[in-house]
This record gives structure tokens, C-alpha cells and sequence, in this order.
């Protein structure tokens, strides 16, 4: 699933503002959901901070050209030897189970004895995501 850029941000503003509600029930799952938008905000920033390169395939290998120069020279029936690649971090390479620790949020962060099934599958489904994207956040020490 490709969150777009919007969507990403709409989605860091309704966890900071989840965030200022859970803090009366706990302070330290408050604490968490800050942390998990705060990771969301870095992705975007290397989001917004990739830069494209442009490449033309000739002689067996990919080369960089200018923009200029690649919209020029692009042909449409031979877009395959043409291609647009974006600068990018690479990604942690980290095996969690987000599961458990979704529900081990979930566990601390939100007394579930009134909720009803559906809510806690919410809760469970809203804690693993969050999970996903602290573990795309990595370690900043």
C-alpha cells in the first residue's frame, strides 16, 4: 500500500491530536504515539527530500542525464530504456513481530474491558501500524 503525501500528513496530524486525548488516561502511551507520529513526520521529510535521476539505457548499462537532455531525447516506444530513480535512505533491515507488540500496546495504553470486539480490533490494527512505523523511525543513538 503507497500512502500519498497528504494522506501521510492528515494521518501524523490525527495521531498528534489522538495523542493530547489519550494523555489523561496515559501519559506514557501518549508519550509513544508522539514518538510514532514524530518518526512518520522524518519519513516524510526524506520523502519530500528525494530527488529524481534521470537515466537512459545505452550500451548495457543505465547512465544519468539531465532532465533537459532525458525529456528530449524520450521516445515512447522505447520507454524501457528510459527510467526516473529517486534518491533514498535505505530501509532497516529489522524482523519484529508487530502483532505482539501491537497488542502489548494496546494492553498498556487503553483499558478495553467496556470496548466491544471491533474496537479492539481497531486499537490492535492503529497500535501495529504504529509499531511498523517505529521500526522505520530506527535508532537515532
Amino acid at each position: 500500500m503507497i500512502i500519498s503525501t497528504e494522506k501521510l500528513k492528515q494521518r501524523i496530524d490525527r495521531l498528534r491530536k489522538q495523542a493530547a486525548d489519550v494523555k489523561w488516561v496515559s501519559a506514557h502511551g501518549a508519550q509513544e504515539m508522539l514518538e510514532v507520529a514524530d518518526a512518520l513526520g522524518e519519513l516524510l521529510a526524506v520523502r519530500e527530500a528525494a530527488t529524481p535521476i534521470y537515466q537512459i539505457w545505452d550500451d548495457g548499462r543505465w547512465y544519468d542525464a539531465e532532465e533537459r537532455i532525458w525529456r528530449e531525447t524520450y521516445n515512447e516506444y522505447c520507454e524501457n530504456q528510459f527510467r526516473i530513480v529517486y534518491t533514498a535512505p535505505p530501509a532497516p533491515a529489522l524482523t519484529v513481530n508487530f502483532k505482539a507488540l501491537a497488542k502489548d500496546l494496546v494492553d498498556n495504553l487503553v483499558d478495553c474491558g467496556a470496548a466491544d470486539d471491533e474496537v479492539v480490533k481497531q486499537y490492535l490494527s492503529f497500535a501495529e501500524k504504529a509499531c511498523r512505523a517505529a521500526m522505520l523511525k530506527g535508532e537515532k543513538k
